[in-house]
């Protein structure tokens, strides 16, 4: 243990859920907000893109994507509740969005969003192997009181 009761594992995984909350979060607000929902910088093809159905879709997927960040970004620093829940569902939407495309090419030629997908699939499942360590390395929980992050009881 180091000064104040941190650990090195607590603060990678609260940084790592930041991380992790704070991309899904812009990559899904890039879908959300941009005009064509970012089809043609995801690699859709051109003729594709403008089908206001793909539109829509990709605004969807966007919007979902939002919202899983920002679940994410709320349960690292307030809710710690929710952790286990939250990168477990991140993980679940990046291996769903790969096998997806694997089953179902798209005309982009490559897994559309893939590399992303695939990356953020890697830190949720990192992050889920430090949330399942035993309870006596406890995470950090936010102390209203102190204003400070502290070690929750066993």
């Amino acid at each position: 243990m180091t000064a104040r009761g941190s650990s090195p594992t607590r603060w990678v995984l609260l940084v790592g859920m930041l991380v992790l909350g704070v991309l899904e979060l812009v990559r899904g607000l890039g879908h959300l907000l941009s005009e064509d929902s970012a089809a043609a910088r995801a690699g859709v093809a051109a003729d594709s893109v403008v089908n206001a159905d793909v539109v829509y879709l990709f605004a969807v997927i966007g919007g979902t994507q939002a919202l899983i960040g920002i679940l994410l970004v709320v349960a690292a620093v307030s809710r710690t509740q929710l952790r286990a829940a939250a990168v477990g569902l991140e993980a679940a939407r990046c291996a769903l969005t790969l096998l997806v495309g694997l089953a179902k090419p798209s005309t982009a030629g490559l897994l559309v969003g893939g590399v992303q997908d695939a990356a953020q699939l890697l830190l949720a499942l990192v992050l889920l192997a430090v949330l399942s360590r035993p309870a006596d390395e406890a995470l950090p929980e936010p102390d209203p009181d102190a204003g400070r992050w502290t070690k929750s009881a066993p």
